[in-house]
C-alpha cells in the first residue's frame, strides 16, 4: 500500500515532491473517504490531475522505479 512518496532530482522532479495519502484533520464530513490502519489515516483513493508537461507521467515513473 502506498501511503507516502517523496522524490528529488528524478526527471523533471529538481526539488523536493511529495505524494502523500495521509488525511487532514479537515476530512470530518466523508469519513467513508478514509481508512484507518494502525495509528493512520489514509485516504481510500486520490487523484494526479494537472496541466500539460507538469510531471504526472513522471511521478508514475518515479513509483513504478521504486518499486
Amino acid at each position: 500500500m502506498l501511503i507516502r512518496i517523496v522524490v528529488k532530482n528524478f526527471l523533471s522532479f529538481k526539488d523536493v515532491t511529495e505524494f502523500n495519502l495521509t488525511t487532514s484533520t479537515k476530512i470530518t464530513r466523508h469519513k467513508t473517504h478514509k481508512i484507518k490502519k494502525s495509528k493512520f489515516n489514509i485516504l481510500k483513493f486520490s487523484a494526479i490531475y494537472g496541466a500539460n508537461a507538469s510531471g504526472k507521467s513522471n511521478l508514475i515513473k518515479a513509483i513504478k522505479a521504486i518499486k
